[in-house]
C-alpha cells in the first residue's frame, strides 16, 4: 500500500504535449511552432521532475531540438530530476538507441556529441556532476557502451575542469615547459 500520495500521481502520464512530442524525435520546426504557441510549456516539469529538455535528451531528440529547448529554458540544463539526473546524465545513459529515426549508432553518437558539447559550453564542470546514484556523465556513458571518442571527450573535459578547480598542471603541461 502506498502512503505517499505523490507516488500515486506519478503513475499516470502527466507529460505536457511538448514533452510527449519530444519523445518522438520531432523535426525542429514542430518544436518551434509549439514554443511559439506556448513558451511556458518548456518550463513545466512532469511528476518525475523532468522538463521537456530532460525528456528530449532521454529520447534522442535532434541537436536542433535540444538547442531550441535550451534557448527557452536554459536553467533546465542544470536542473536535476527527482532521481538527481541532469539532462546530460540522461543523454549519456539513454540517447543512443532511443532515437525514433532509423539511423546508425555512429550517426546517433555524432548527434550526441553536439548535444554534450552544448551542455559543456554552458557549464564546463557539468561533466563532474553526480546524479542521485553517485554517477557522473562519463560513468553513464561507460554503462551505455558509448564510443571511446565520447568517453575520451568527457574524460578530457573532466581533467581540464579538475585542473582548473585545483589549480594544478597536467603531466603534459610539464613536458611543454621543459
Amino acid at each position: 500500500m502506498l502512503s505517499d500520495r505523490s507516488a500515486l500521481t506519478c503513475i499516470r502520464d502527466d507529460d505536457s504535449p511538448l514533452s510527449q512530442v519530444c519523445k518522438h524525435d520531432p523535426p525542429s520546426d514542430v518544436i518551434t511552432a509549439m514554443l511559439q504557441e506556448n513558451k511556458e510549456a518548456a518550463l513545466r516539469k512532469n511528476c518525475e521532475g523532468r522538463y521537456p529538455l530532460h525528456v528530449a535528451c532521454m529520447y534522442g531528440a535532434s541537436p536542433e531540438v535540444i538547442k531550441l529547448l535550451v534557448k527557452v529554458n536554459e536553467d533546465a540544463a542544470i536542473k536535476k530530476d527527482k532521481y538527481g539526473m541532469l539532462p546530460i546524465h540522461l543523454a549519456c545513459r539513454f540517447y543512443v538507441g532511443k532515437s525514433q529515426r532509423k539511423s546508425s549508432r555512429k550517426s546517433q553518437e555524432k548527434r550526441l556529441v553536439l548535444i554534450l558539447g552544448r551542455f559543456i559550453r554552458m557549464k564546463p564542470d557539468i561533466v563532474l556532476e553526480e546524479d542521485g546514484y553517485g554517477k557522473c556523465p562519463i560513468e553513464q556513458a561507460l554503462e551505455s557502451e558509448l564510443s571511446m571518442y565520447i568517453i575520451d571527450a568527457l574524460r578530457n573535459q573532466a581533467e581540464i575542469t579538475l585542473r582548473k578547480r585545483y589549480k594544478c598542471e597536467s603531466k603534459y603541461d610539464r613536458l611543454l615547459t621543459t
